[in-house]
């Protein structure tokens, strides 16, 4: 994190945008001085890309989708949180932004994460052909590895297996329920829908109550890994 008092010198301008990107560019001085791109990796600023379009004009955006049935497995497992909720979630983000990708395809590269798995080196050099980048090998390889929970865990390269887990993870039922729920953005990004023939969609007062439920299983993850008083102080953090 950037000194303040250096962080409020080189402000140009005291806009939003000014002071986020005066932060990314000290922090990345910090860590990687001669690197001349700043890449920041948030999976929630997908519901606010029309915002950060209009703050950073000049930004390119990189949308990595993933089959929302191993997304439920993934968020269980290491959250607790409902399987149902997950893959509403998926599919009510993903027809909001629908729109916003569509106008927006000079400034968005998208692909399925599913993709990147099965053919890394094509999928990478079509994401450094929209960035204007030349391809290099080690880019295949993760020299600091980010994840710190699920099977990609510390892990330094792709881990092409990492798909599919939702077939020996979830009965047949609750694999049906998940497709109904997120079954018009399944089909809209052309995945294998194994049950399900139409979309049900989710009582919105069973969304708030496993709303709450998450909510309730991302307090008790966060205690068990930091303890009783960190645990609340970042919890409360990650809602504000």
């Amino acid at each position: 994190i950037p000194n303040s008092e250096v962080w409020y010198n080189e402000l140009t301008e005291f806009s939003y945008a000014d002071v986020l990107k005066c932060f990314f560019e000290l922090s990345l001085l910090t860590i990687k001085p001669n690197a001349t791109i700043i890449g920041d990796k948030t999976p929630r600023y997908t519901t606010e890309i029309d915002i950060l379009i209009k703050l950073f004009p000049d930004a390119e955006f990189i949308h990595i989708v993933r089959d929302p049935r191993d997304r439920a497995v993934s968020e269980k497992k290491v959250w607790g949180k409902s399987p149902i909720k997950s893959v509403n979630s998926w599919n009510s983000v993903l027809k909001g932004i629908s729109p916003i990708i569509k106008n927006n395809q000079k400034k968005i590269f998208e692909l399925t994460y599913e993709e990147l798995l099965n053919k890394p080196r094509p999928t990478v050099s079509n994401i450094l052909e929209f960035l204007s980048l030349e391809f290099e090998h080690n880019m295949l390889t993760i020299t600091n590895p980010s994840e710190k929970y699920g099977n990609a865990k510390n892990v330094n390269k792709i881990v092409a297996e990492n798909t599919g887990n939702y077939q020996n993870y979830f009965s047949i039922k609750k694999i049906r329920k998940l497709e109904e729920t997120a079954f018009s953005m399944l089909s809209f990004y052309n995945y294998n829908i194994d049950f399900a023939t139409r979309e049900k969609s989710l009582n919105k007062f069973v969304s708030k109550g496993l709303g709450l439920y998450d909510r309730i299983s991302l307090y008790l993850f966060h205690i068990k890994e930091k303890g009783l008083v960190k645990g609340l102080i970042y919890f409360w953090r990650l809602g504000h």
